[in-house]
Formats: C-alpha cells, sequence, structure tokens
C-alpha cells in the first residue's frame, strides 16, 4: 500500500452520503435539502461518473465522456464524492490514460532513434553530444557517462517515460487526506483524484504530431523541415494540457475535501514540482540507475 491507497474505513461509513457541496454526513437526513449549506440534494443526484457505467455504455464512450467531463466540468465530476466511489476503476482509468500518455512519446523517441540510425545520440562520447563534456566538470562527466550508459539501450527510456507518468499521474492524490475529513470521505477523495490524470488524454495529439512530421520529413514524403515556431507552437499545446489537468486537479481537491486556501496553494506549487520530480527519476535516475547497473556488469567481462 502507497501513501495514496485508500484506507479500509468501516463498510458501513463508507456506504453513507455525504453533500458533495459541504461534506455534510447525510445519514439519517430525509430532507431534500442539506442542512448544513442548503444544496438541493436532487441536484446533486445523478452525478455519477461515465467511466463507473463503461460496462452498460461502452469502454471507449465512457472514458471519453471522462475525459471531457474532467477537462471541461471538473466540478461537476467532484459531485460524485457524494456516493461511494470504487478506487479500482479509477486506477483502471488512470493505466489508460498512462498507456494513452506514453504512447506517442515512445513512438518519437523510436521514430528519432531510426531516422539517426541508432541511439548512438543519447551517448556522450559520441559525435552528437561531444561537444557538451568540456563544459562538465569530471564529476557531473562521470554521471553523464553512467546516465548515457544506460539511455543508449533502446528500451530504458520507454521504460523510464512509463515510470515518469506513473509517478506524475498519482501525485495529486496525496493532498486528498486532509485530516479533517472521515476516513470514509478520504477515500473518495482519493479515488476521484485518480480522474484528476484525464486531461493528459489530449497529450497524444501533439507528440503523435511532432513524430509524424519528423517522420514524414526525414523519409523524403513531406517537403518540409519544421521551423522552431512551429516546434513552440506544440510545446505550448502541450503546456495547455498540462495546465488543464493542473486545473483540474485543484478543483476537484477543493470541492472533494473542501479544504482551506492553505492546502490549495500548497498543491498548486507542488504539483508541478512533483511533475518535474517525475521527470527527473523517470527520464535521468531510471536510465542512470540502469547504466551503472550496465557497466558494473560490464567490468566483469
Amino acid at each position: 500500500m502507497t501513501v495514496n491507497d485508500p484506507v479500509s474505513p468501516d463498510a458501513a461509513a463508507d456506504a453513507g452520503r455525504f453533500c458533495p457541496a459541504c461534506g455534510y454526513d447525510l445519514r439519517g437526513i430525509d430532507s431534500d435539502r442539506c442542512p448544513e449549506c442548503g444544496l438541493a440534494l436532487n441536484v446533486a443526484a445523478g452525478f455519477t461518473i461515465p467511466w463507473s457505467h463503461r460496462k452498460e455504455m461502452g469502454r471507449l464512450k465512457a472514458f471519453w465522456r471522462t475525459v471531457r467531463l474532467a477537462s471541461v466540468q471538473p466540478k461537476r465530476l467532484a459531485m460524485a464524492v457524494a456516493e461511494p466511489v470504487e478506487y479500482a476503476a479509477a486506477q483502471r482509468f488512470r493505466w489508460v490514460v498512462i498507456a494513452l500518455a506514453s504512447l506517442p512519446p515512445i513512438v518519437f523517441f523510436l521514430v528519432v532513434v531510426w531516422c539517426k540510425g541508432g541511439t548512438g545520440f543519447l551517448s556522450v562520447v559520441g559525435s552528437d553530444l561531444r561537444s557538451f563534456l568540456p563544459w562538465l566538470g569530471n564529476p557531473l562527466r562521470e554521471l553523464a557517462v553512467i546516465w548515457s550508459a544506460g539511455a543508449t539501450l533502446v528500451p530504458v527510456l520507454p521504460i523510464g517515460m512509463v515510470a515518469m507518468f506513473y509517478l506524475a499521474t498519482g501525485a495529486a492524490g496525496y493532498w486528498f487526506r486532509p485530516a479533517h475529513m472521515s476516513v470514509a470521505r478520504q477515500n473518495r477523495a482519493v479515488a476521484i483524484s485518480r480522474y484528476a490524470c484525464a486531461p493528459l488524454a489530449w497529450l497524444p495529439l501533439p507528440v503523435a504530431l511532432a513524430a509524424a512530421v519528423v517522420a514524414l520529413t526525414v523519409s523524403g514524403y513531406l517537403d518540409y523541415h519544421p521551423a522552431p515556431r512551429d516546434w513552440m507552437i506544440l510545446i505550448a499545446l502541450a503546456c495547455v494540457i498540462l495546465a488543464v489537468g493542473w486545473r483540474t486537479a485543484l478543483v476537484l481537491l477543493a470541492r472533494t475535501t473542501h479544504c482551506g486556501p492553505g492546502r490549495l496553494v500548497a498543491a498548486g506549487i507542488g504539483l508541478p514540482l512533483s511533475w518535474l520530480l517525475s521527470a527527473v527519476i523517470g527520464l535521468g535516475v531510471v536510465p542512470f540507475a540502469v547504466g551503472f547497473i550496465w557497466i558494473v556488469i560490464d567490468s566483469f567481462r
């Protein structure tokens, strides 16, 4: 169990209802309005997560409805906290997003490897990166050599990309456990936090476009050479997608936990930093660790 996994609560408590606007426990309440905040409870009824009905409506349709809901209407998605939320289903949704977000960068990397005729461009002792070595001190140079020993093994960076998205998509859940909430409400909030990664499902669009442009240009099928401005447009589009994901996570956090501004500010700052750390681990630490092991094994030959 990780820090973001749900804690097993009392089954009766987990089956209760909570006001989606203020979190008030509605067990035993017969009124059609929340006695704490006055929300009309019939307004909150029926706001279930489409992914929860994937068997009835079809997995593809349920998935993209959930992605659209999380990207455009995260407040409505947060209304699902009023009823029990299946954590396992949320985890499966997260893995689908990880697969969708990871595949295009992996394909892009393989396209570049094919265009370059191998992974030699990632080696610090190769022609492409040799010019950077004089700018590095001896300790950093040695670390760079170890990193490139792992990065030049074709499967390593793709594995690192999957690790990066796995860590990044789970980072939001850390903030969805305020101490003032009951275990049942915490578990529902953590389950809903898994849907905060939904906007990343749009990330394949700019990455796939970039990979297609590179492949068609190098193969000669496209008489076009991308200018720096063109790449900046694709990068800006990817940043917009990340910004939507950041907003979705914060809206879900505010609506499912009713936390104070301090936690929201901390999450707003901490989320991008956690994404950056995920990239460092996936694209830096993973190749470095594999390179270190590879060099140790090679030294015994």
